[in-house]
């Protein structure tokens, strides 16, 4: 696009005529040199066998300095469980200081703080990184993943995770605030993807997809609360989600199947769509840096932080 566009391609955007946006992949690229990328357009006719489309490009965010800190999954281990290790506390202490520059309006972890054998490690290590993400100067956000109800309840996550944060409701792990000028919320889909709609990650199932649920059975009705949330803020809006609300899936080395969704992905980003308001989805758990958009919203996904397995997709 000789210059025109951002340099690392993240302004583009591709729509028909009617400027009707199209759900697109990045399948790679090099700075302001070239990217492919994969266009997922209705229909293809037989004969001849081509489209046309439109592509969009412009600095989206030309005149913007909000920054944010994503901490993709931590999965903190005081006893090196599973190949983790301590690495994550050392690595805040560091994040402390290059925050010193760099000033985000807050930092996120996205969950997976902790990989435990039993209650009694998962405990003090999750304690352990609360208090290090604690002492952190900017404003702190958190988002639960799955490996925190290994063998913890709801209830004993929350009494963790008290005090010192700003997002939380009582006794629940989603919840949203306004921090400069957008509005942020963090959505809990550690629910089974059947009724009932029972809280915990060996409940859901895991590794199956996962569940934000609607109230109908007589739980919390998270997506309820997500539409009446939505409608009074007047504020742009980013949602974080530890599990994947787009069609990305899989986990260590598998992107292409359904792992690691949320079951009831498509109905959420409907409202998402619908609000006007959601400029950014963001989340962990895909062991990844990997996004794609989807109807003019960018789903993203931070790679994990304490994983020599992990690489960079886009």
């Amino acid at each position: 696009l000789n210059s025109r566009c951002a340099t690392d391609f993240s302004d583009i955007r591709f729509a028909d005529e009617d400027g009707v946006f199209y759900n697109f992949w990045i399948e790679s690229k090099t700075d302001s040199d070239v990217a492919v990328v994969l266009v997922n357009v209705p229909t293809i006719p037989a004969s001849p066998a081509t489209t046309s489309f439109e592509l969009w490009y412009g600095n989206l965010t030309a005149g913007s300095s909000y920054k944010v800190s994503l901490l993709g999954d931590f999965h903190y281990s005081s006893v090196g469980y599973d190949t983790y290790s301590t690495g994550p506390l050392t690595w805040l202490d560091d994040l402390e200081t290059r925050n010193a520059t760099f000033d985000p309006a807050f930092v996120i972890l996205l969950g997976d703080l902790v990989s435990a054998a039993n209650n009694t490690v998962l405990t003090s290590d999750l304690t352990a990184v609360r208090n290090k993400y604690a002492t952190l100067s900017h404003p702190r956000l958190l988002i639960n993943g799955n490996h925190e109800f290994d063998y913890l309840t709801l209830a004993q996550y929350c009494t963790i995770f008290s005090d010192g944060f700003l997002e939380k409701l009582p006794n629940k792990a989603f919840g949203s605030c306004d921090i400069g000028d957008y509005h942020c919320i963090e959505l809990d889909a550690t629910y089974s993807n059947v009724t009932p709609y029972a809280h915990g990650s060996s409940i859901a199932g895991y590794p199956s997809e996962f569940h934000v649920p609607d109230g109908t059975d007589g739980s919390v009705d998270e997506l309820g609360w997500l539409r009446k949330d939505l409608a009074a803020t007047d504020k742009k809006t980013l949602v974080f989600c530890h599990y994947s609300l787009s069609e990305i899936g899989g986990g260590y080395w598998i992107l292409s199947d359904g792992i690691g969704r949320v079951d009831n992905r498509a109905e959420i980003r409907t409202i998402l769509e619908e609000s006007g308001k959601v400029v950014g989805v963001f989340g962990g758990h895909i062991h990844r840096n990997c996004w794609m958009v989807i109807n003019g919203i960018p789903y993203v996904h931070s790679t994990v932080y304490n994983d020599a397995v992990s690489e960079n997709i886009v």
